[in-house]
């Protein structure tokens, strides 16, 4: 997993999101980037609200206030 995430980490930069931001999710990336946001709300030493969100045309990860 740690290949992975540093993967993640460089394609979606999660943590330069500015609040309200959000963007579209591409669906083979979408289980990945639900445990990485849990990382980031549940286990990172400074935690950023982060969710993936369902929409009707997609994914989309969403950076909460």
């Amino acid at each position: 997993m740690a290949n992975g995430k540093r993967t993640y980490n460089k394609y979606y930069q999660l943590k330069s999101m500015q609040l309200g931001e959000r963007f579209k999710i591409d669906d083979n990336d979408v289980r990945k980037l639900q445990l990485l946001t849990s990382y980031y709300r549940n286990q990172c030493k400074r935690p950023i609200n982060v969710a993936v969100v369902r929409e009707i045309d997609g994914y989309y990860c969403e950076r909460l206030p």
